[in-house]
């Protein structure tokens, strides 16, 4: 078993080059009951958006500015639109009963749309002004929506005939778009996820989309956003719809112009990569053949990398291999390696087969074949095939999860992995993704937990780390309408006594916080020699305890404070106090909760046990 900690202590000091096709990804979630009765459809009930900006493995396609408080909105726009405005729409109603219907038809420069607001059954309630110009759009809005702004949004094709109609019902004051950075941007995202800097080179168009990828992008401080604009290209979009009960994915509509770069993007794009080369550990081209990766640039970039002795590693599209020649790494799916070698590729002797033949026509010196829920196999060009088997966890959303697959091999190997332990790391990554919805990114601490025992995590997990970490913990807990319950102490030297008070305050809660005396705040409260062991190992004995939910460290010589911030349910204490002189009981009482004293074990001190033990050492 390889070192995690010190792979992922390692892993923080690389930088990986990433080069792809950069997308907008927008995920639309609602609830699918019914069928319309207008055409055999299926419609969602809209209740929430998530826009991402992204590319590799299908992530977004193009969209502008969008500005959203307190609503719903699913959008798609025509080429060349013009823009469109819309303030206060929804109002009085809201989506309880109000229904917008665009219908944009045909692919023309002057896409037009018919608004109906209301509609069949007297569905509408109360909307506001729309103005639209040459573009196709669907959107619905919250209950005491505050708002929309939408400029410019989008293009690409039009509706091409489809008729698309959103009815979003119920209340919802909470509906939202979250914009964040996915897709070939995903694996840029993930790469800084992991605690690594990514040198990102992508292109855009000259559009809104492209302004809302670059200011997003420019937003995460671990990348550098070295995108290059094209004028004559509008920037890709993509939109999902999804049923949130079912995790499936219903529809996903496309814009895009997924041509190569012309000669002089090309040569922007291969000056950019060059560039931001030296710089860089490792090399990650994500391909998804959407007009960046070229033949050209694919080539200019490995050589040099190979010259400068830096590995690289190709997540591929084209089915020609051979134009991926003297990469260190290629890592299609099943489907990609059947096309590529054209054979069925079904069992995994047949896998390695077909791997070991295309490796030999992109003199590349090992594959990773990405099999879904079947994980994924490493074939080295020397060596047996390594395979490990996917990761069970309920499967959300499988979108970018390739992504995250390339971010992370590129980030184990550019810090020291051997290609076992980077495969490894790689479906702990892919297990993660998949659990979560739309393109998401893994984190140090997700990979750490799928990657090491139960048992080495269970005490860690329970220590809070920061302010942060607590409130997301509290945050947890009142969803759940669980009573949270506190205590604290010094603990410097845990024994029977400790176990009965901390038991029994456990039962007095669901979830006990335990606050703990830092270092500092020991040696002040007990003198000079305390604590015998310092804040870290008390917190890890008082974790492993199964009495103890959470354990926060505070600096004061009280836990007032942190009190104050928990606001607890219950705050216990042994019996030995009286109410009184429970520190914060005042602010638990007044918010409704309770002190609880509990019975303590006679004959047991920590400041006795340091004394007997000292008096002994001098007697020795």
């Amino acid at each position: 078993m390889f070192d995690f900690d010190a792979l992922s202590r390692a892993m923080v000091g690389q930088t990986v080059l990433c080069i792809g096709d950069l997308m907008l990804d927008e995920f639309v979630y609602g609830e699918v009951s019914r069928i319309s009765p207008e055409a055999p459809a299926p419609v969602i009930a809209v209740q929430r958006s998530e826009l991402n900006v992204g590319g590799a493995g299908g992530t977004g396609e193009k969209a502008g500015d969008v500005s959203v408080t307190n609503e719903g909105l699913i959008w798609t726009k025509g080429e060349d639109a013009a823009g469109i405005s819309a303030n206060s729409i929804g109002g009085g109603g809201g989506i309880g009963g109000a229904v917008i219907d665009f219908r944009a038809q045909g692919k023309s420069a002057n896409n037009s749309i018919n608004v109906n607001v209301g509609g069949a059954g007297g569905t509408g309630e109360k909307a506001g002004d729309v103005s639209v110009t040459n573009e196709g759009l669907i959107w619905t809005k919250g209950e005491d929506a505050a708002g929309i702004s939408a400029n410019s949004i989008g293009g690409g094709g039009g509706i091409g005939g489809a008729v698309i109609d959103f009815r979003a019902q119920g209340k919802s004051a909470n509906n939202s778009i979250n914009v964040n950075v996915g897709g070939a941007g995903n694996a840029a995202r993930n790469i800084a996820s992991l605690g690594a800097r990514c040198l990102f080179v992508g292109l855009v168009g000259e559009d809104d989309a492209g302004k809302t990828l670059r200011a997003e992008l420019g937003r995460e401080p671990l990348i550098e956003p070295l995108l290059v604009v094209d004028p004559a290209r509008p920037t890709t979009r993509k939109v999902r719809y999804v049923s949130e009960h079912f995790s499936t994915h219903m529809l996903r509509a496309d814009w895009e112009q997924a041509s190569p770069a012309s000669d002089a993007i090309e040569r922007k794009l291969i000056d950019t990569a060059l560039a931001a080369l030296p710089r860089a550990d490792i090399v990650l081209l994500s391909d998804y053949a959407k007009g960046v990766l070229t033949a050209r640039v694919i080539r200019n970039v490995i050589d040099a990398a190979r010259k400068l002795n830096k590995r690289v590693i190709v997540d591929p599209k084209s089915a020609n291999f051979a134009i991926y020649r003297g990469a260190s790494l290629l890592t299609p799916n099943r489907k990609e390696l059947v096309a590529a070698s054209r054979s069925r590729a079904g069992t995994a002797a047949e896998i390695a087969t077909a791997a070991r033949e295309l490796m030999l026509l992109a003199d590349c010196p090992a594959m990773l074949v990405k099999q879904s829920e079947h994980g994924m196999t490493l074939v080295p060009g020397e060596g047996a095939p390594i395979h490990v088997p996917a990761q069970p966890v309920k499967v959300r959303d499988v979108s970018g999860a390739g992504d995250t697959v390339a971010a992370v091999l590129a980030v184990t190997l550019a810090a020291g992995a051997e290609w076992e332990a980077a495969l490894r790391c790689a479906n702990a990554g892919a297990a993660v993704s998949v659990g979560k919805q739309g393109t998401a990114t893994v984190s140090l601490a997700e990979l750490r937990r799928r990657l090491l025992p139960p048992a080495s995590l269970a005490a860690e997990e329970k220590i809070a780390v920061s302010a942060a970490d607590l409130d997301s913990h509290l945050a947890d807990w009142r969803k759940q309408d669980l009573r949270v319950g506190f205590t604290n102490g010094c603990f410097d030297i845990l024994h029977p006594g400790h176990v009965r008070v901390l038991t029994q305050a456990r039962a007095t809660c669901d979830r006990l916080i335990v606050g703990l005396n830092s270092d500092a705040s020991v040696k002040r409260l007990k003198g000079e020699g305390r604590p015998v062991q310092n804040e870290r190992a008390r917190a890890e004995v008082l974790a492993a305890l199964e009495a103890v939910d959470l354990v926060a460290i505070f600096e004061d010589d009280t836990p007032l404070d942190l009190i104050t911030r928990i606001r607890p349910s219950v705050l216990v204490k042994g019996g030995d106090y009286t109410r009184e002189q429970v520190v914060g009981h005042e602010i638990v009482e007044a918010h409704g909760g309770e002190v609880v004293l509990v019975d303590i074990l006679e004959g047991f001190s920590t400041t006795s046990l340091v004394k007997r033990a000292r008096e002994g050492k001098d007697n020795a």
